[in-house]
């Protein structure tokens, strides 16, 4: 038994250090690196290094949630294997010189971590219980953020001091360490989830249209849309609404910085000792708060002030919000919905910082951040609907009612105990076993 612990303990530290790997690769390639070498060594112009990113999001955003399916008939072993080679091979094609190849590699890279990426968070549940998912995705959350901040602040360095050839072979050693690292050390938490035999298309649909499912997509979105109104407008906020260039505004936003990254394994222990929706609704309220001060401030302190409150906020909700994803999917339909959570926050991100250009355009750079504080007041309804859809039908539920949650669903689970006793046992056979209980309809 010790053992089998610390073999788990070591595939769970293989997971996170994919993670770090994985998120240092893309933000390497896709930002610093391609932007560098497409224009000032392929003399591509200087629209190109966005084409290619436009390529990148649009092949993700289209092939997630199919190769979410995809994922879950191959198995989770395969599943990595296939993405993180798609991820490294793509890599290097966009080391060609020719610009279609170049275009072809974005969309290999976008549809490799569209494959394998939710494929990290599903290991990850198979390597704690239900009560200590928070913590390790906390984990997971704040690994994929170091390693962005590493390939952004690296990868200008690298790309200034050494050749373009030495700045690819990093981001291909990386990719290839992740896939090393997943499909090796991470192998016992990449173990075959039995399947049923029929009806594998009708049960996908009834998990994606699972109610609970659905508020957290919706909840997730707009979490996503509020961070994405705001991010294309901050220098222009930063110069017109607080009179400072925004190297001067950098060291009010350092509070915000740590605030955030403090709030991560805080969310993380909060989702596990007091459910997933206190961190909810404290995010949301957090986060509205914080925004709202924003679109109000006019003074870098008073900015400095909305910056802390609304990276909390976030940070709060980044955690818990996965985690009651993971706790609404079965493990047959694990990476399905998993796709579905970053299918709508890729939506977000593509749409964000559309309405918040045309925003900043029609009425200046503080309302953004305004429309940002009503989306995440609107996180706050859709947590309560989550929190009432009845989601303790059985023994050993993964999920059971807390008094808070039964205090704000009495009336919905009502009106579900008045549903049919057929229906009910129809969802019930249809629910997969788990060695932790049968997960949450």
């Amino acid at each position: 038994m010790d053992k089998d612990a610390a073999g788990r303990r070591v595939a769970i530290g293989a997971v996170l250090a994919a993670g770090l790997l994985g998120e240092f690769a893309y933000a390497l390639l896709l930002f610093p690196l391609l932007q560098h070498y497409l224009v000032f060594d392929r003399r591509l112009g200087a629209g190109f290094p966005g084409y290619v990113l436009a390529v990148y999001g649009i092949a993700r955003l289209a092939t997630q949630m199919p190769l979410g399916g995809v994922a879950d008939l191959l198995g989770r072993r395969l599943s990595v294997a296939l993405g993180y080679s798609a991820v490294t091979l793509g890599g290097l094609l966009c080391w060609t010189p020719a610009a279609p190849v170049i275009l072809s590699g974005a969309v290999l890279f976008g549809a490799g971590h569209a494959l394998a990426d939710p494929l990290l968070p599903a290991a990850l549940a198979e390597g704690v219980s239900v009560q200590g998912r928070g913590k390790v995705i906390a984990l997971l959350n704040l690994s994929q953020v170091a390693g962005l901040v590493a390939g952004l602040a690296g990868g200008a360095f690298l790309t200034d001091l050494a050749p373009a050839s030495v700045g690819f072979l990093t981001v291909t050693i990386a990719n290839g360490a992740t896939l090393a690292l997943l499909g090796v050390a991470a192998l016992p938490l990449l173990r075959p989830v039995r399947t049923s035999r029929g009806g594998r298309t009708a049960l996908a649909w009834r998990a994606l249209t699972d109610e609970r499912a659905i508020d957290l997509f919706v909840a997730l979105f707009l979490i996503a849309l509020a961070m994405n109104l705001v991010m294309p407008n901050i220098n222009l906020y930063s110069v017109r609404r607080l009179h400072r260039e925004l190297h001067q505004l950098v060291p009010y936003l350092a509070p915000a910085a740590v605030v955030g990254v403090t709030a991560l394994p805080f969310g993380g222990w909060l989702t596990d000792r007091a459910g997933r929706l206190p961190p909810l609704l404290i995010g949301s309220v957090l986060g509205t708060i914080g925004f709202a001060q924003l679109a109000l401030a006019h003074g870098p302190i008073q900015a400095a002030i909305g910056a802390a409150l609304g990276a909390a906020g976030l940070a709060l909700t980044m955690p818990a919000s996965n985690v009651a994803l993971l706790d609404v999917a079965g493990p047959e339909h694990r990476a399905l919905l998993l796709s579905g959570m970053m299918a709508v926050q890729g939506l977000g991100q593509a749409v964000g910082p559309l309405f918040g250009g045309l925003l900043t355009q029609v009425a200046g750079p503080a309302l953004p951040f305004g429309a940002g504080a009503v989306a995440l007041w609107l996180v706050t309804p859709f947590t309560v609907l989550f929190a009432s859809a009845p989601h303790d039908g059985g023994p050993g539920q993964l999920v059971p009612y807390t008094p808070l949650t039964r205090f704000i669903s009495r009336r919905h689970i009502a009106r579900h105990e008045r549903s049919s006793p057929a229906d009910e046992a129809m969802a019930r056979t249809a629910e997969p076993n788990e060695r932790d209980g049968p997960h949450s309809r």
